[in-house]
């Protein structure tokens, strides 16, 4: 759960920043790409091992356009590519069949204007996939049961530029097909790959310096302060029943412009959770179910979208079940006005515990 979480998170962030980009955009040039790619199935649970040692090979092609202008680099200080791509997938398995997809992506390039950079790429789309689960005719395919599915893909990789015309790079990408939880059964198909690309450019033209430009801080102050409220909701099993139980919490944060893309932070939060309340009784214990804890992350800003990560660490915990850190990936919009909302993960380790809703006011 966790991965997907995260890819749709980071997919989010850059098509908020691909948005952004397009409505500002004014010079770019073209490039076309193929890119093959292969891998092996990830088997995440025991319903999918019939779909252990398959290796899918795919094949795609893109058009993109790599955005160059002033206003383009004052949004994200960066030069990005954002583009489609048309693709097929054989995932070597008589089970899942073969799949087509159409995608639309976005790639930050860290260095801007160097022949070799690293690369990342957020992907989204949709796939047509052939074998989806039939009661008579696929009943053991257990990873999807529509024949149209969201496909995501997160992916990063080393590129260098030839010349003007002629751009390779390697990738290492981990890849997401699924229908979204619309149809049972829907395990999905989750493969990391590595793969080769060539790129076409017929216009390209050099990149203008801007990294000297000096960033005014967003409305000109330095330091933040944030205060949270969050709600979620999981299910637990007590006494062979399974309920639904609510999470409540507060948290409080103090921030500091970097540049205007990027914050540190560091706060203090406390949370209820009732589940954690029903051990406490089932159990009788002796001890109160809340928690509290400190934790300190980075904030990446994307207009006024953020995507954050956080690390904390549990300053009170009586029941421990869950470990003593803890770590948090959230997409929020901040209104003009100060108030924030969004949506977050937290994790223990590779353990998803909630994804919670949050509204807060920033000043």
């Amino acid at each position: 759960m966790k991965l997907i979480v995260l890819q749709i998170l980071a997919w989010l962030s850059f098509l908020i920043l691909s948005f952004q980009v397009i409505c500002q955009d004014t010079t770019f040039y073209n490039r076309f790409g193929f890119r093959a790619y292969s891998g092996s199935i990830f088997v995440h649970s025991e319903d999918v091992e019939n779909t252990s040692g398959s290796r899918p090979l795919a094949y795609e092609f893109e058009y993109a356009r790599r955005h160059q202008s002033e206003s383009v680099w004052n949004l994200c200080r960066c030069y990005p590519t954002t583009g489609f791509v048309g693709g097929y997938t054989n995932y070597d398995n008589e089970i899942l069949g073969w799949g087509a997809h159409l995608g639309y992506f976005v790639q930050y390039h860290f260095f801007q204007r160097t022949r070799i950079t690293p690369t990342i790429r957020g992907l989204g789309g949709l796939s047509y996939n052939n074998r989806p689960h039939d009661p008579i005719a696929n009943p053991n395919n257990l990873s999807y049961s529509l024949p149209i599915n969201f496909v995501l893909q997160l992916s990063g990789a080393i590129e260098a530029r030839l010349s003007e015309k002629i751009t390779i790079d390697f990738a290492l990408s981990f890849n997401h097909i699924s229908n979204g939880g619309i149809r049972q059964p829907n395990k999905g198909i989750n493969w990391p790959s590595y793969g080769f690309g060539l790129y076409y450019t017929p216009n390209f033209s050099p990149f203008t310096d801007r990294s000297n430009q000096v960033p005014a801080r967003l409305n000109n102050r330095s330091w933040f302060v944030r205060a949270n409220a969050y709600s979620s909701g999981h299910t637990k099993t007590f006494n062979d029943q399974k309920s639904h139980f609510m999470v409540y919490g507060i948290e409080a944060l103090s921030g500091y412009y970097l540049t205007n893309l990027h914050t540190l932070m560091g706060g203090m939060e406390w949370n209820f959770d009732l589940a954690r309340q029903e051990q406490v009784a089932v159990e009788s214990l002796n001890v109160t179910p809340q928690r509290i804890s400190l934790n300190i992350g980075h904030e990446f800003i994307l207009g006024d979208f953020r995507f954050s990560q956080k690390i904390g660490g549990y300053l009170l915990d009586p029941i421990k079940n869950t470990g003593r850190f803890y770590h948090k990936w959230g997409m929020s919009y901040l209104h003009k006005s100060g108030i924030i909302g969004g949506i977050e993960l937290k994790a223990h380790r590779h353990v998803a515990e909630i994804v919670t809703g949050t509204l807060g006011w920033q000043f």
